[in-house]
């Protein structure tokens, strides 16, 4: 129904403004809506971006955390993430190498995946998380296996000693040491 009203001199559709007024006004939520779903894009990007920086940060302090462990105790490796954390009186406090077990930063749980050596004790650990990393390349060089790879599960931070860890010269044998072969 169509309503004519005379205002003055003019005779106005009353309904038919309406009508524009309600397609402007849905017109305005749409456009809000499509603003709102590429931010919600956007703020999930820099999340997993700073997931990521977290996830290299935690897992550099477990292989460092592994690494003090097995130059304290002679050349071993942990049986568990349960002995880096060490004693719980103050008197051994020195002994612990972790502060925490940390949530791993991709899954926001504490489900880190351990990464065993032959004796099944554990040399390292990496992220459950199956996602793909946005980071592929520029690593530093302790993290520099982690280029191009296509899942979070795939970055293994493992400790690895060096040859002359355990204050042994490479070329040392029997606690003698003899000279290195040159090759020309």
């Amino acid at each position: 129904m169509v309503l004519l009203m005379r205002v003055g001199n003019q005779a106005t559709l009353r309904h038919v403004q309406s009508g524009f007024t309600y397609l402007g006004v849905l017109l305005i939520v749409f456009v809000i809506a499509i603003g709102m779903a590429s931010s919600s894009q956007i703020w999930h990007t820099v999340m997993q971006r700073q997931n990521e920086q977290e996830l290299i940060y935690v897992g550099n302090q477990f292989r460092s955390a592994i690494g003090k462990y097995y130059n304290w105790s002679g050349g071993h490796y942990p049986v568990n993430l349960g002995v880096l954390l060490g004693p719980d009186d103050e008197q051994t406090a020195k002994n612990r190498f972790l502060r925490k077990i940390f949530n791993d930063p991709m899954t926001q749980k504490k489900d880190w995946v351990l990464v065993y050596g032959k004796a099944g004790e554990v040399i390292g650990v990496h992220s459950a998380s199956e996602e793909t990393p946005f980071k592929k390349y520029g690593f530093a060089p302790e993290d520099a296996s982690f280029e191009a790879k296509e899942h979070y599960s795939e970055w293994l931070f493992v400790y690895v000693p060096k040859l002359n860890q355990l204050g042994n010269s490479p070329n040392m044998v029997n606690g003698i040491i003899r000279p290195m072969p040159r090759i020309n």
